[in-house]
């Protein structure tokens, strides 16, 4: 499920400080017929401790995957029906079964956790502020 709807292992290595600097290369272009399967987009390289950089088209491409990623969270975000959207109605019972069963092993762990989750989700406008918010400006010293 991470990887089909959320694209994990493409976008490892990948890490933004916000969503804007995570779409920036995004061109805007519709999504509906985009073959994300056959783009070719892997995981980013290193080479030793050092990210190697990444070329025009593989920015685009993560920005396209970071987009649809931003509007499945704001569709599965929305209620239960909206997840089962995303990731189908045998994955989310399924996964409604491995939270109960953790529950009963973790004493109501993961429903608790749950629970905090939703309770900062309250703060929508805050968080959407900060992922959308552009980075600030360096000033480049001689």
């Amino acid at each position: 499920v991470a990887e089909k709807s959320f694209f994990f292992k493409s976008l490892e290595g990948r890490n933004y400080w916000n969503l804007w600097a995570a779409t920036h290369g995004d061109d805007g272009r519709q999504l509906e017929e985009y073959k994300f399967d056959e783009d070719g987009l892997q995981a980013r390289q290193t080479a030793g401790d050092a990210v190697v950089e990444e070329s025009g088209a593989d920015k685009l491409k993560s920005a396209l995957r970071y987009r649809l990623v931003k509007e499945r969270f704001e569709t599965a975000r929305a209620d239960e029906a909206g997840l089962k959207k995303i990731v189908g109605e045998q994955e989310c019972s399924g996964a409604q079964s491995y939270v109960e069963a953790i529950d009963a092993l973790a004493d109501k762990w993961l429903s608790t956790a749950e629970e905090v989750l939703g309770n900062i989700w309250q703060f929508d406008t805050v968080l959407d502020s900060l992922a959308t918010a552009k980075p600030p400006l360096r000033s480049h010293r001689q």
